[in-house]
C-alpha cells in the first residue's frame, strides 16, 4: 500500500484505539486530502493535535476552523432533528431514527462524525400527512430529488430524508429485503413517545446491508468501516449468531465476514468470524473512493457497462436510462408519480429539462465517456467479486 495511505490509515487506528501513533515519512498534504474526500478531516485532525503532531507544515487554524465548523454544524443538525422528532410526536406520528444520528453516538467525539442528511423513517400511511406537516413549519420540499421511497426536506441548511422504505431494490440472492423490511417497526424499540430505533443487532444488520447497497452503486469509504468498528466496539453484547443467521439467509454474509476482516486489520475490530487475509487492494479502493465510491472512478461507465460487455447492450441499458419505463420514473422521480402512462413522453421531457437546466449536467459528455471509458467499470466489477457481491 502507498505510504501516505497507510499513514491515513493509523492515524485512523490512533483514534480508534488510542494507541501510540506510528507515521513513516509522512505527507500531511496528502494524507489531509484522503481525509476530506472520505469527510474525516476533523477526526485526522482531532487525533494529530490529541498526540501533540502538529508540524509546522499543517495549516493549523485552517484545520482549526474544519474542527470548529463541523462540530458547529452537528449541533445544528441535532437542534433540527429534535425539532422534526417533537412535530412527529405532537402530531401522533411513529418514526424510527437510524443511520448517522444513531451511529454518532458510538464515536469517542459524536460531534466528529459527518453526516450529509438526516434519516427518518415512518409508515408509508403517514408520508402525506408528514409532507403537509414539514410544509406547514418552513421546510422546504425538494421535489426533484425526491423520489417515490424517500421525500426530501430542508430548513437552516439541513437536510432530512423522509423514508418510508429501506431499500428500493434487490441485491442478495437469499431472502427478499423488501419483505424482510416489510414491517421495519417489528425490528425497533422505543427510545420515548412515538420515537423509535432498531434494535442492537437489527441496527448492525442493516448497517451492513446498507453497506453493500453502496458498494454496489458505487462503492463505500473507511468512514462506513469506522461506523462499524465503534458500533461493534460499544455494543460488545450483540448476538453474533442471530446476526450471521440473518444475514445468510438474506444471502449477505460472504459480503459482511470479508468487511469484517477488513475491520479486523485495520483497526483491530473484536468479533467472531473466521480470519482471511484480505486483499489490500479493497482496502485502496475504499480510501481512493471518498465517503461513497464517487471520487476515483465515472459512475456513468459503471451503470452503463455493468453487466454488458457488448456494444448492443450498453446502447440499450443507456436508452434504459435515457426513456425510462413508466414504472421506473415514477419509483425515480416523486414529481412523476401523478403522470399517467400515456403522458410518458411528457415525464421525459420534464427529466431531461430538470437534468440539463436544473442540475446543468454535461449529458453529452458523461454518455460518450460511459461508451469510451469502461476499465472503472471492470475494475469495479472486480471488487464486487473481491468483496462478495453480485452484479445486479
Amino acid at each position: 500500500m502507498e505510504r501516505q495511505k497507510q499513514n491515513f490509515l493509523n492515524i485512523l487506528n490512533v483514534y480508534v484505539n488510542e494507541c501510540s501513533i506510528n507515521l513513516e515519512t509522512p505527507n500531511y498534504n496528502e494524507i489531509f486530502r484522503l481525509a476530506k474526500i472520505n469527510n474525516l478531516e476533523a477526526v485526522i485532525y482531532s487525533a494529530l493535535r490529541q498526540n501533540e503532531i502538529l508540524p509546522e507544515c499543517i495549516d493549523v487554524a485552517h484545520l482549526e476552523n474544519i474542527f470548529n465548523s463541523t462540530v458547529m454544524y452537528s449541533v445544528k443538525q441535532e437542534y433540527a432533528a429534535n425539532e422534526v422528532v417533537k412535530i412527529l410526536t405532537t402530531n401522533k406520528v411513529k418514526h424510527l431514527l437510524f443511520k448517522g444520528i444513531i451511529i454518532k453516538k458510538f464515536y469517542p467525539t459524536p460531534e466528529l462524525r459527518t453526516m450529509g442528511d438526516i434519516d427518518i423513517i415512518i409508515n408509508r400511511k403517514d408520508q402525506g400527512k408528514v409532507c403537509d406537516l414539514l410544509k406547514s413549519n418552513k421546510f422546504e420540499f425538494d421535489e426533484y430529488s425526491s423520489h417515490s421511497d424517500v421525500l426530501n426536506y430542508k430548513k437552516n441548511g439541513i437536510l432530512f430524508e423522509i423514508h418510508t422504505s429501506l431499500f428500493e431494490r434487490e441485491f442478495f440472492s437469499g431472502i427478499s429485503l423488501k419483505e424482510y423490511y416489510k414491517n421495519f417497526f417489528e425490528y425497533a424499540r422505543r427510545i420515548r413517545g412515538l420515537t423509535y430505533e432498531f434494535d442492537v443487532n437489527e441496527h448492525f444488520i442493516y448497517l451492513i446491508l446498507h453497506m453493500a447497497k453502496h458498494f454496489v452503486d458505487s462503492g463505500c469509504g473507511i468512514r462506513m468501516l469506522l461506523d462499524i468498528t465503534f458500533y461493534i466496539k460499544q455494543n460488545p453484547d450483540m448476538n453474533w449468531e442471530y446476526i450471521k443467521t440473518v444475514l445468510k439467509k438474506i444471502g449477505a454474509w460472504e459480503f459482511a465476514e470479508n468487511v469484517l476482516n477488513v475491520g479486523s486489520m485495520l483497526f483491530a475490530v473484536n468479533c467472531p468470524i473466521d480470519k482471511v487475509e484480505v486483499n489490500e487492494l479493497i482496502i485502496e479502493y475504499m480510501i481512493n473512493g471518498g465517503v461513497f465510491g464517487y471520487e476515483d472512478k465515472n459512475l456513468d461507465a459503471i451503470r452503463i457497462n455493468k453487466g454488458n460487455s457488448s456494444l448492443i447492450g450498453r446502447f440499450i441499458k443507456m436508452l434504459q436510462i435515457i426513456f425510462p419505463r413508466h414504472k421506473e420514473l415514477q419509483r425515480r422521480y416523486n414529481w412523476a408519480k401523478n403522470i399517467p402512462k400515456i403522458l410518458l413522453p411528457y415525464g421525459w421531457l420534464k427529466m431531461w429539462h430538470f437534468r440539463l437546466f436544473k442540475q446543468k449536467e454535461k449529458s453529452f459528455k458523461r454518455v460518450k465517456e460511459a461508451f469510451l471509458n469502461n476499465s472503472d467499470a471492470l475494475k469495479h466489477s472486480e471488487m464486487m467479486k473481491l468483496i462478495g457481491l453480485r452484479e445486479d
